[in-house]
């Protein structure tokens, strides 16, 4: 795959607001897969403001000031689309 993020947002609830390239918009439940997958630090739902310290790194994937990160691929997969009416 060769999606990128472009835009990120923290969302109420511990949902990340996603823009792909190409005006593609997704939304992935960080609380849901940190609470029942392995490798998620639960550090980032037990703080707001480090869940909400989410930015583009480098890659096109994003990252937090903990320096976790999430593959680029895993988010498009393990997200919904949504239309970009969502996103305001």
């Amino acid at each position: 795959m060769n999606k990128i993020v472009v835009s990120v947002k923290a969302a109420p609830n511990f949902m990340l607001l996603l823009e792909f390239e190409g005006k593609e918009y997704r939304v992935f439940d960080f609380k849901a897969y940190a609470e029942t997958k392995s490798g998620f630090p639960l550090e980032i739902i037990k703080n707001r403001v480090l869940f909400e310290s989410v930015r583009i790194d480098g890659t096109g994937t994003i990252s937090w000031d903990n320096d976790f990160d999430i593959d680029v691929e895993f988010l498009y997969n393990n997200s919904i689309a949504k239309s970009d009416s969502d996103f305001d």
